[in-house]
């Protein structure tokens, strides 16, 4: 609750009133007029669309800063991440030679000793409203400690599968060609989150991570989920 008050204003909806009930903790605000990003996104120009990029850049800086820099093990993170996952799904023999080769050969890009900023790692269209030209982001439940690359990884993959978290109503308006910049925008909005040494291995290792668990999440079987996973291990 506290993080999200410090927020500069006009990047979220005002708060009136935080508490717990139950051991439930709650936040009230003020209901934001606007968009998502999803639903309006077809129809914005070229250069609407850079300022909605540059906005959404300067509201995951201005929560960077809200906490100090940490130094976390973000190595030993992410391989609890994956045993966890690849010991509760089921995968081929094939799959699962090809994911641990990768995974060996991809985490040594991983510091123990990585600079944490406390992050929002939920970056999607679907967290973020727009409205008279101003974007807003309306869902600050997944904030983390990590590094800035991080952030990064719904981004990119939101650019390759534009539709994966739209609701029902936007992926009816989703083309993908319209997607095929934001990274190129988001990199030079905020040229800090890409700018790690062996970027592209960082950014394949995240995203099989994340499809792993996924996988383990919902019980998704192989062949689901078999083209995101040959999409994360091709360098």
């Amino acid at each position: 609750m506290l993080i999200y008050s410090k927020l500069i204003s006009e990047y979220r909806s005002s708060l009136i009133d935080t508490g717990e009930v139950n051991s439930i903790k709650y936040i009230v605000m003020t209901r934001s007029k606007g968009d998502t990003l999803y639903s309006i996104w077809n129809k914005l120009s070229f250069k609407e669309r850079e300022n909605c990029v540059e906005q959404i850049a300067n509201i995951l800086k201005e929560i960077t800063k809200i906490r100090p820099i940490q130094t976390i093990d973000f190595r030993k993170e992410l391989t609890n991440s994956y045993e966890s996952a690849i010991k509760s799904i089921e995968l081929s023999k094939r799959m699962l030679q090809r994911v641990m080769i990768f995974f060996s050969e991809n985490i040594k890009y991983i510091s123990q000793s990585e600079k944490g900023y406390l992050s929002y790692i939920d970056v999607h269209f679907d967290n973020f409203l727009y409205f008279d030209g101003k974007v807003k982001a309306i869902d600050f439940e997944a904030l983390k400690v990590v590094p800035l690359d991080y952030q990064m990884d719904r981004w990119c993959r939101m650019c390759r599968h534009p539709q994966i978290y739209a609701n029902k109503a936007d992926k009816l308006k989703i083309k993908t060609k319209d997607y095929a910049d934001i990274i190129v925008l988001m990199k030079k909005f905020y040229e800090e989150a890409f700018s790690f040494k062996n970027q592209d291995e960082r950014l394949h290792l995240y995203s099989l991570i994340y499809n792993l668990n996924v996988m383990k999440k919902h019980n998704i079987k192989e062949g689901e989920m078999e083209e995101f996973l040959n999409e994360d291990m091709f360098l």
